[in-house]
């Protein structure tokens, strides 16, 4: 005789279940739709059925709702409440001086000494290395493994101390820092 599992023993007991419940229901006649009890009445109109105007009639009902001052001062339309993809009276006027304004920033930047490029050494650190089956180097609070793009520098080797990126024919190391402490 074969055993059955505790999976086996639950799956039968639900299955159990649902037969009673199906079984419960059939014989109640839960499955059948119930008949309404509904208490048949004459309806007897209360209010005039209003039809929606006639097409023809439109011109008309919109002259009516504009002539009252009331009506017409709720319909105006706010000044700052404007297309959002129109420029505003006040954006056009101010266009000339901004574009003066950029231009003199524009010719103050060329003449200014171009900003020199940052070493990668000191752009990124080096925070600690991770050895096992596949090292990981720790820059920058990212997790790397060997062959990763870092701007443009792929990391080559992970060492226990130091890792070594290549791009091109440059070489750059970033060693982990020592702590120093007297």
């Amino acid at each position: 005789m074969t055993r059955l599992t505790r999976r086996h023993k639950l799956l039968g007991g639900f299955c159990g279940i649902v037969a009673t419940a199906w079984g419960i229901d059939l014989l109640t006649g839960g499955a059948k739709p119930r008949e309404a009890n509904a208490i048949p009445t004459t309806a007897t109109a209360t209010e005039p059925l209003v039809m929606p105007p006639d097409p023809a009639d439109l011109p008309g009902i919109v002259d009516s709702l504009s002539r009252p001052p009331a009506v017409r001062a709720a319909l105006e339309i706010d000044p700052d409440l404007r297309d959002p993809f129109t420029s505003s009276a006040r954006i056009l006027a101010t266009l000339p001086a901004m574009s003066e304004q950029a231009e003199a920033k524009g010719t103050a930047k060329d003449d200014a000494a171009q900003p020199v490029a940052v070493p990668f050494e000191q752009r990124h650190v080096l925070q600690g290395v991770m050895e096992g089956r596949v090292p990981l180097a720790l820059i920058d609070g990212t997790l790397y493994r060997r062959g990763a793009l870092i701007d443009g520098y792929r990391l080559e080797r992970i060492e226990r101390d130091h890792v070594i990126l290549k791009q091109g024919a440059s070489l750059v190391t970033l060693a982990v820092p020592t702590d120093e402490r007297p």
